[in-house]
């Protein structure tokens, strides 16, 4: 007698009773239930695009091709306008959630530029404050449906607890409002909340173009005729202030120290300010000293301006702020307010760039180009110095003077204390 032969695993069918096999178990609430080819085309190349650009980006950042806190700062804005703009969002969770990606990637790219995250910090400040005013004009417009639904004449108890009822609801949609419109919980996007996100991010950007301009507008409230000014480096900040005031009509000094090892950027900037007519003096960086009792303020930038008040700068100024505070110098820092930054320096020598050796290598070598000379010597060439606040005593921007203790509150104005964190 035969045995029955055993039946196979029924590994495709559904076990469920009355369940409908054509019915998925796990829906997507955000995902369309009939997707057009063209729909699933469209947003797969804007995918595609803005992966590509993210990379492209990010590329340019590690090779140096974008370098100086504007450049880095224009191009991270730019982006991240694109990526918002092109692809399709299905939740206000899911938009940051990229954005700080995004930000990862290019933070890691360039970790010295401390604009970058700065800039990725605004955006995410941003998108939330278009969607807290989006979801209070949401507010607004259901309390007015309510008074408009509820009775003329309140004549009974019942009618007036009715009606608290009824207010007490549409605070509550006012506050939930974009919950309520997602079964997951989570807040979604609508063309005009996405609309009001391109437009903060596109008046941010235009604010960043014309910064330069409202700097220079300031340059007669800081230099007065017949100034001794002291600066070093080559900052397109401090060129335009220094012009503008020369525009205007002021006569002064100006004394550029050369920034060894990198001399040709003192020697440039001098020549250009030449070309104004305005009176400079290049000294080397040993006369420091020397000259120093004879300024009557310095002015300089930075890359980058600590959430304690302190600034990343180029190599040497903390040398030229520390002979300022001996000498009761007022130290005056020009920069724009996209160089904020939320982190505070808890190890200081990780925010000193270091760059190649073999440019200082090169001035110490015998002058036949040996290096018996130099083969036991340890060389160190630092890009980049921290200078703590208390020897920088006002900062200058698009928005007006502020002191260093006063950035805090700038942080409050420009980030969220949600996003404080999402930096690697």
């Amino acid at each position: 007698r035969r045995s029955p032969l055993p039946r196979p695993p029924e590994t495709h069918r559904n076990l469920t009773p009355n369940a409908n096999p054509n019915t998925n178990p796990n829906p997507n609430p955000n995902a369309d239930p009939n997707p057009k080819p063209e729909s699933l085309a469209r947003t797969l190349a804007s995918t595609m695009d803005t992966r590509a650009a993210v990379q492209d980006l990010a590329l340019r950042l590690r090779r140096r091709l974008v370098a100086g806190p504007y450049q880095s700062a224009l191009e991270t804005m730019n982006l991240l306008r694109k990526i918002i703009g092109i692809r399709r969002w299905s939740t206000v969770e899911d938009l940051l959630a990229e954005v700080k990606s995004v930000g990862r990637q290019l933070v890691l790219a360039q970790p010295y530029e401390m604009a970058i995250g700065s800039m990725v910090g605004r955006v995410l400040y941003f998108i939330r404050d278009a969607h807290q005013a989006h979801l209070e004009e949401l507010g607004h417009e259901r309390r007015a449906s309510s008074a408009e639904a509820a009775p003329a004449a309140e004549k009974t108890v019942e009618d007036r607890f009715a009606h608290m009822l009824l207010r007490q609801a549409s605070l509550k949609d006012m506050v939930m409002s974009g919950s309520e419109r997602n079964p997951s919980g989570r807040a979604t996007i609508d063309p005009a909340l996405k609309s009001a996100i391109m437009e903060s991010l596109t008046l941010y950007r235009d604010e960043l173009l014309t910064m330069h301009e409202e700097i220079e507008k300031q340059a007669l409230e800081y230099i007065h005729t017949d100034s001794v000014i002291l600066t070093l480096g080559a900052s397109e900040s401090v060129r335009i202030f220094l012009k503008g005031a020369a525009r205007k009509g002021l006569n002064f000094h100006v004394v550029v120290l050369e920034g060894d090892p990198q001399p040709q950027r003192g020697h440039t900037l001098a020549k250009d300010l030449a070309k104004a007519g305005i009176t400079c003096t290049i000294v080397p960086d040993a006369a420091l000293f020397t000259i120093i009792s004879r300024v009557s303020q310095v002015v300089i930038s930075t890359r980058a301006v600590m959430a304690n008040g302190g600034l990343q700068a180029t190599a040497g100024t903390h040398t030229v702020a520390l002979a300022a505070k001996q000498f009761g110098i007022p130290v005056v820092c020009v920069t724009g307010c996209y160089k904020v930054c939320p982190v505070y320096p808890h190890d200081m020598d990780s925010f000193v760039e270091l760059g190649s050796p073999a440019v200082v290598r090169a001035g110490i070598e015998g002058a036949d180009g040996s290096r018996d000379q130099t083969k036991n010597v340890q060389v160190c060439n630092p890009l980049t110095d921290y200078v703590p606040p208390e020897l920088v005593t006002l900062y200058v921007t698009e928005q007006g003077g502020h002191q260093p203790s006063y950035i805090y509150r700038l942080l409050s104005d420009f980030y969220n204390h949600k996003d404080l964190g999402w930096q690697p």
